[in-house]
């Protein structure tokens, strides 16, 4: 089956999550930040490359920094 992503309404034909002007500038930092031990890492958490599978290497790379230095 071939999927069609610029006929996708939740992705509006780009290659990553849509979201509105200002919202990763925004709520970005909020997203990296551990929580209660919690740390998130992936493309979306990325502070560069997001979407791709270089933001994801980027953003375990940082929790992993992270993790290390809070031990």
């Amino acid at each position: 089956m071939l999927q069609r992503w610029d006929d996708a309404a939740t992705s509006r034909g780009g290659p990553v999550a849509y979201a509105p002007p200002g919202v990763l500038t925004g709520y970005g930092p909020a997203l990296r930040r551990p929580r209660g031990g919690i740390h998130r890492a992936g493309t979306g958490t990325s502070t560069s490359w997001d979407g791709c599978v270089d933001g994801a290497v980027r953003s375990g790379e940082r929790v992993a920094k992270g993790i290390l230095a809070a031990l």
